[in-house]
């Protein structure tokens, strides 16, 4: 089967992104698949630069706004610099750099950029975003969450695109989503026939997140929480800084330490200073900003444990991650984290801090208790892959197909 795959919008969010490179990846394996990519040129060269593998596939130009938004960036942008008083250093910088991207554009159009076959395909997948307008091919669109419509904080832009790809979505398009409970929400938001929105969960990439051999807390070193976070209110980090100093005046966890990674370290300083946190506690806080997925891993599998009380979940990548590790997890007991930790993982009251102290100490003094939520992280993990991810998705195009427009 022909699938078009556009990419547009791919890097719209870490999670976002992570997807569409993994399912691209699972999806090129299948033998029972063509794919080609249809993204505009500043989209598909961020896509290339995360897997140059990706170059393999064939890729069409996406034409309307996008194909007019990049002939005039290389067209009347350059012309418009060009104008500007290149004596002044700033000028002169912006002049070359639009000037080599027009070349490396031309280049690109030279060796293979075309414009796009309506017949070229037979499914079309948009994996971030509205739906264009006008089109002949059977639909399938991703639905990630429902976040925008709940969350001030994910801002004003990003409100408008959420509400332009819910009014672009029409009663034979057929709607992934990524987990049950994003599954009842978009239902709810919209009334779409449920038989056309399927769940296809998320995977996770075993040649990073894998467990070792060895126990994952080294005797040697100090033990430690880790959580991956931001500062968006839903995340919960006020529950996780409140639960750690609690922890810090238990004389039985002397040397326990906190580790969050993701958002910068200067900002959480300040949200820090907002509660008022103690010089003792904060000395015990390790911030590590931004890291790479290998460093990523690394932090997981020398965790006692990872604890992420988000109050609201598309999916819950970072948790899934950990567990693959053999990082036993500690999550909120909302939207669709109890899906990724299953039956026998922990979730907690993600508004009572003591719930989440009483269950880190528990972890920390019974070993028992400890390998037998390691056991059960792995156990679970391997439930999730970006084969199955793919293998599913590929079911909904032949229904797709099937069902014509």
């Amino acid at each position: 089967m022909k699938v078009l795959l556009d990419v547009t919008e791919s890097h719209a969010s870490a999670g976002v992104g992570r997807y569409s490179r993994s399912l691209t990846r699972a999806l090129r394996e299948m033998d029972s698949l063509q794919i080609q990519l249809l993204a505009g040129r500043w989209e598909y060269q961020r896509f290339l630069a995360a897997d140059p593998a990706f170059g393999e596939l064939p890729v069409v130009r996406k034409s309307g706004a996008a194909g007019w938004l990049d002939r005039l960036h290389c067209a009347g942008l350059e012309r418009s610099i060009a104008g500007l008083d290149t004596r002044r250093d700033f000028a002169s910088r912006l002049q070359r750099r639009v000037a080599g991207t027009a070349a490396d554009w031309a280049r690109r159009t030279a060796s293979g950029w075309r414009e796009f076959d309506p017949h070229s395909a037979e499914v079309y997948h948009r994996l971030c975003g509205p739906l264009p307008r006008h089109h002949a091919l059977p639909t399938v669109l991703t639905f990630f969450d429902i976040i925008p419509s709940h969350h001030w904080e994910a801002g004003a832009g990003v409100a408008r695109v959420y509400e332009r790809m819910l009014a672009s979505i029409t009663p034979d398009t057929f709607v992934l989503a990524i987990s049950e409970s994003t599954r009842r929400d978009f239902l709810a938001a919209t009334g779409h026939p449920p038989e056309r929105t399927r769940v296809t969960y998320l995977g996770v990439d075993r040649r990073i997140f894998h467990p070792i051999a060895e126990s994952p807390s080294d005797a040697a070193a100090d033990p430690y929480i880790l959580s991956v976070c931001t500062l968006e209110a839903r995340k919960n980090l006020t529950v996780v800084l409140r639960s750690f100093a609690d922890l810090c005046a238990r004389a039985a966890l002397p040397r326990l330490r906190l580790v969050l990674t993701g958002a910068k370290a200067h900002l959480l300083r300040a949200r820090m200073d907002e509660l008022g946190l103690a010089a003792s506690v904060r000395e015990r806080i390790t911030l590590t900003g931004v890291v790479s997925d290998a460093q990523l891993a690394t932090l997981y599998r020398g965790a006692l444990c990872f604890v992420f009380p988000s109050l609201h979940e598309g999916f819950g990548l970072p948790v899934l991650e950990a567990m693959s590790c053999g990082t036993p997890a500690l999550v909120a007991a909302a939207t669709s984290l109890p899906e990724v930790v299953g039956e026998r993982g922990v979730t907690l009251d993600p508004n009572d801090p003591s719930v989440w102290v009483a269950a880190i100490e528990r972890l920390a003094t019974d070993p028992a208790w400890h390998a037998e939520q390691r056991a059960w992280a792995l156990e679970q993990a391997a439930r999730f892959s970006w084969e199955r991810c793919a293998r599913e998705t590929a079911e909904v195009y032949q229904t797709a197909r099937a069902a014509g427009r």
